[in-house]
């Protein structure tokens, strides 16, 4: 969570340079969220050495993801206005695209009382932590 200064506002997460302007557009915001998201997840891979949720595996979900967009966009498309459709459904899969890439970003695990048995993880916990840390970004 971020850091209140003296004055009592936060502070910038650490991996925001403030010379950077505010996105300009849904798909620029999306895009830097979406980045902020891989790094962290490529941090998490290391620090806690996951196997399984990697970047390899939201490349999976990713595809997945976009595969179940691609086949029901035609019928979501034709229920929406021909005016808002394109930009609506741009935006639909900019959103879906970041829950795929952002799903697995933060893993919280029970301490191991044994080595050799496998992590385990409380319900919703990761997902929290995960909703946190992309609201504090």
């Amino acid at each position: 969570m971020n850091k209140l200064n003296q004055d009592n506002q936060y502070l910038p997460h650490p991996s925001i340079d403030d010379s950077v302007q505010l996105p300009s557009s849904f798909v620029e915001a999306v895009t830097r969220v979406k980045t902020f998201a891989l790094l962290e997840m490529e941090k998490e891979t290391e620090r806690k050495q996951l196997y399984y949720h990697t970047c390899d595996h939201v490349k999976g979900v990713q595809r997945r993801a976009d595969r179940i967009f691609q086949a029901i966009r035609p019928y979501w498309e034709a229920a929406l206005d021909n005016d808002i459709a394109p930009d609506y459904l741009s935006r639909m899969k900019q959103l879906i695209d970041l829950c795929a890439i952002a799903h697995d970003m933060v893993q919280e695990f029970f301490p191991q009382i044994q080595s050799y048995t496998s992590r385990r993880r409380e319900s919703g916990v990761s997902e929290a932590a995960t909703i946190t840390k992309l609201l504090d970004y």
